[in-house]
């Protein structure tokens, strides 16, 4: 999931049906919303630091670019982390550049509104995985 070029291109998933891609329209900024806001928990916590930059390129929005003394520059799209939020089984770029993807239907309640303590806790599944991938130590170790 880490990117070492921003130009990279951002995958492109493909929603298994119309009901799929209409909620994840509903979801990605609640999931942005929420990776944003638990990152700079677990950057409080974490030996590396987080800036955000803004991009147009592959497409709008943002990428966290992360330092750490003695290690490499690390970079990831956020919306590659809402992807891993929203998407059931979401499989890493890398792997399959355009996913067919599935909405994962657990952060929606019955009347329409969003789950949120489900999506909290889908985020913090998702950046506790990225943040244990992140190099440790230092390039001297």
């Amino acid at each position: 999931m880490i990117m070492s070029k921003p130009e990279s291109p951002l995958p492109k998933p493909k929603f298994r049906s119309n009901d799929d891609w209409e909620l994840a329209q509903i979801l990605m900024q609640p999931s942005l919303i929420r990776i944003v806001d638990n990152l700079t928990r677990f950057l409080q916590d974490s030996a590396w630091q987080g800036e955000f930059e803004e991009t147009q390129v592959p497409e709008p929005g943002f990428i966290l670019v992360l330092n750490q003394d003695g290690q490499p520059s690390q970079q990831v799209l956020l919306w590659e982390l809402c992807f891993r939020v929203c998407f059931t089984d979401y499989p890493p770029p890398e792997a399959n550049p355009n996913p067919l993807v599935t909405v994962d239907r657990q952060f929606l309640e019955s009347d329409g509104d969003i789950a949120w303590s489900r999506l909290d806790q889908k985020t913090d599944q998702v950046l506790t995985e990225f943040f244990a991938q992140l190099p440790t130590g230092t390039a001297n170790e």
